[in-house]
């Protein structure tokens, strides 16, 4: 809808990652993401962490690694769904690691968690915020956050870098996009609005609360980010063998 709407500032399209996705995951689409919207601003990023049922008996990401070379193609993770975030950051952990692992594929994230809890997976990837308070009265064990920074609401938690996977980032993130054509101008107004709404304490404070970390930046930065990411997930897409129809 949005991709096709006259460009005049006034239809907007809060989009995720899942938009720099589907541009691999699917072999046709009725827009081209990159061609036919703008990148106006980059609104949050929110951390997934890595979490393992208790009953594994590692500590930290390295002995996890070590527990699933010690069984390749044998351990399970719970996904969301084929090519869900959940499933590509825990394909981008496999290629990283040198692992082999099983996806099962759930149908939503809830379903997954609930397996996890049940000991019928050996971990998933969920977002921070529905996986601390588990983690914390030991239903779960998390291990790593997948962000370049820990979480604020679970500082204790690792980064995967930290961790031992140099060089892992993956982040579930939100932006707003308008159609290709929209004036540079009002590209320009809605940016600056935005950013200073997302600076204000009361924003920043509710974001926070949910565990997503404010962004902000300029057009051309969160344009770059995006095609960035298109790129990036295309690739571990390409290299799963993933396809959605």
């Amino acid at each position: 809808h949005v991709a096709k709407s006259a460009p005049d500032g006034y239809t907007l399209l809060m989009g995720s990652i899942s938009l720099a996705n589907n541009i691999t995951l699917y072999s046709k689409l009725p827009y081209d993401a990159l061609r036919d919207l703008t990148a106006v601003v980059h609104v949050t990023n929110t951390p997934f962490l890595l979490c393992v049922h208790p009953s594994i008996p590692v500590r930290n990401v390295k002995e996890l690694i070590g527990f699933a070379r010690a069984r390749p193609g044998q351990v399970q993770y719970g996904t969301a769904g084929n090519g869900s975030g959940a499933h590509l950051f825990a394909e981008l952990f496999r290629s990283m690691a040198g692992i082999e692992l099983q996806a099962i594929p759930y149908k939503g994230a809830a379903p997954a968690l609930n397996a996890l809890i049940g000991g019928q997976l050996a971990f998933v990837f969920d977002n921070v915020v529905g996986v601390v308070p588990l983690h914390r009265a030991g239903k779960i064990r998390c291990l790593a956050a997948s962000s370049a920074n820990r979480s604020r609401i679970a500082p204790e938690i690792p980064t995967m870098q930290e961790a031992g996977v140099p060089g892992y980032v993956a982040d579930a993130w939100f932006g707003l996009f308008a159609p290709a054509g929209t004036p540079a101008a009002a590209i320009e107004r809605l940016n600056a609005e935005v950013n200073r709404a997302l600076n204000a304490p009361e924003i920043r404070g509710r974001f926070e609360t949910l565990a997503c970390e404010p962004t902000g930046g300029s057009a051309p930065a969160f344009a770059a980010y995006f095609k960035a990411e298109v790129e990036k997930w295309g690739k571990v897409i390409r290299a799963a063998g993933v396809r959605l129809e």
